[in-house]
């Protein structure tokens, strides 16, 4: 994983090892630059992630970040420091590349197979940077979505300190509007409260409690339109057929009733005969 080290118009790339890296201006630090703070920040990079532990308060992006509370850093996110000092953690194109080529049909049917993790979708998502759900993605797949802690919340958070509904995410279009349902637990997003409703651009930090989330809006590819799969028509089911049945036919007892009328009618005219002739030859 690489980071850039911004100095007013120079930019430098650093690869960094696995395990701790300490930036600063002190000469104990495994990254020195001078001007900060010795120690200013600690970055652990382990198994894909890269958490950031700031000495003093720092900028992340647009919200100022408390000193002491570690957070992952996403790609592409600046960390503003001091004397025009900021550090990005670069973007890897690959990935990127990667979920943009990712169709929209595909993903609903990988994510309700529970084939595809939410980040590797182009849906919008939440990362939980901070909190008992940090590293955690949580994919958008409704135009509206619950934040909170409840069982039933479509982006459910491990926070005790956060309410049951907290917000609520809601789709317009190509916009994404967030509402506080909360009235005693406050939610801010870029460090400001949020009392109305809220336009949620990405990039943005929404704080709840003791989480702290960043969305990020789905991602589309450049040329890409989006495009209704025809689905067939399901074939009408077949009428049930019970192989083990006989084909309908005349049963014996139906045969035997069947000739006995027969030979009663025989006999009837028969003795009809009989009679007649008695009668003519009298």
């Amino acid at each position: 994983m690489q980071l850039e080290l911004i100095c007013e118009t120079q930019t430098t790339t650093v690869d960094l090892a696995h395990g701790l890296t300490r930036l600063g201006g002190g000469p104990a630090d495994d990254i020195v630059i001078a001007g900060l703070a010795p120690g200013l920040l600690t970055l652990e990079l382990g198994q894909g992630q890269l958490t950031l532990t700031a000495r003093h308060p720092v900028r992340v992006g647009a919200a100022v970040f408390p000193a002491r509370v570690p957070r992952l850093l996403l790609d592409g996110e600046v960390v503003t420091l001091s004397n025009g000092v900021s550090v990005r953690r670069r973007v890897d194109e690959a990935r990127r590349a990667s979920r943009k080529n990712i169709g929209t049909a595909f993903v609903a049917r990988g994510l309700l197979a529970g084939d595809l993790s939410p980040d590797t979708t182009r849906a919008a998502t939440f990362t939980c940077v901070t909190g008992r759900d940090q590293g955690q993605t949580f994919a958008v797949a409704f135009t509206e979505s619950i934040i909170g802690r409840a069982d039933d919340a479509h982006v459910r958070i491990r926070d005790r300190a956060a309410s049951r509904r907290h917000a609520a995410l809601v789709r317009e279009g190509n916009a994404w509007k967030l509402t506080p349902l909360s009235t005693t637990n406050g939610l801010f997003v870029n460090g400001v409260r949020v009392r109305r409703v809220q336009s949620l651009g990405s990039g943005d930090v929404v704080e709840l409690g003791q989480t702290v989330l960043r969305f990020e809006s789905a991602e589309r590819a450049p040329d890409e339109l989006t495009v209704l799969e025809p689905v067939e028509a399901p074939a009408p089911p077949a009428s049930p057929v019970d192989e083990a049945a006989p084909t309908p036919t005349t049963s014996p007892m139906r045969r035997r009733e069947l000739l006995l009328v027969v030979s009663g009618v025989v006999l009837w005219l028969a003795g009809l005969a009989v009679a007649t002739l008695t009668a003519i030859d009298g």
